[in-house]
Formats: C-alpha cells, sequence, structure tokens
C-alpha cells in the first residue's frame, strides 16, 4: 500500500513539474525560423493601405472624435448654474454644475463651466485642470475649443504663467 502511495506521489510530481515547463507566452518558432501564418480573415486583406510610419510599419489615420453634447437636463442644470452665479451664489452654481457632472461626464461644456466658475472665485490652478479636461473632451469641435483655450489662457495669466 505504501510503495503504491509513493509511486502516486511521483507521478503527480511529475505531471506537475512537466506543466511547469511549458511556457505559453513562448513565441511560436521552429528550428528553422519563425513560423508564418496567413491571416485567417480576408477583411485585412481587402483593407485600404496604411501609411508606413519611420520603421517601415503600417499605421493607421487618426480616429475622428466628436464632441459630446450634454444631455438636455444636464443643459438645464447649467443654466440655472449660470443664473446662479450671476447672482453670486457660487456655492449653490457649482453644486448644480456637479449635478450636470454626473448626468453628462463626459461633456465638456460641463467642464469649461466648472472651470469659469472657479476663475470668477479666484481658484485659477483649479480652473486651469478643468479647462484641460474641457479641451481633452472637445473632439473636432473647432469653437468649443477656441473658446476652452480662451479660459485657459485666462486661467493661467491669472496665475502669472
Amino acid at each position: 500500500m505504501m510503495r503504491l502511495l509513493n509511486r502516486v506521489c511521483v507521478v503527480g510530481i511529475l505531471a506537475v513539474m512537466t506543466g511547469c515547463g511549458v511556457n505559453p507566452y513562448r513565441s511560436a518558432t521552429t528550428e528553422a525560423g519563425p513560423k508564418t501564418t496567413q491571416p485567417s480573415t480576408p477583411a485585412t486583406e481587402t483593407a485600404a493601405p496604411q501609411q508606413p510610419d519611420r520603421t517601415g510599419r503600417p499605421v493607421s489615420p487618426p480616429v475622428r472624435i466628436s464632441r459630446v453634447e450634454p444631455t438636455p437636463a444636464a443643459r438645464q442644470m447649467l443654466a440655472n448654474a449660470e443664473a446662479a452665479a450671476r447672482e453670486g451664489r457660487y456655492d449653490q452654481a457649482m453644486l448644480m454644475v456637479e449635478r450636470a457632472q454626473r448626468m453628462s461626464p463626459k461633456a465638456g461644456d460641463v467642464y469649461l463651466v466648472m472651470a469659469r466658475l472657479h476663475y470668477e472665485q479666484q481658484r485659477y490652478a483649479k480652473s486651469e485642470q478643468l479647462c484641460l479636461k474641457a479641451l481633452s473632451l472637445a473632439g473636432d469641435d473647432k469653437s468649443f475649443k477656441e473658446s476652452a483655450m480662451y479660459s485657459l489662457d485666462k486661467a493661467r495669466q491669472a496665475q502669472g504663467k
């Protein structure tokens, strides 16, 4: 019985050690050289030719991203926030903008309004950060980018940059 148990243990240890010797991340090469395979999908063969970069590898053209608009509810919340800010109620205005941010987190308009509120409260560094966030969400909307850049320049000038 003990002999059978020893043999089972030895076989088990050998099985584990064999599994440890296999590297699933090793590149598939043979002694004759790297293995070449043909693409399995015909879509890659019929795709439009790509421009090579300086190393000769093909590079895809950049993806065009459009700007995300705030939802109607978020747009109304932003309008209410701007009205509250004009009346000097900045705390209420900031709460409304933060609520609009939760409604439309990828809308650059929200961050731009938030940046302007911080600027009016002389929090220029925070205003600069929010302008940069708005710029990152601008997509290919040139007029929005110009507006965000104008606010960013004002925030930086106020900081002496």
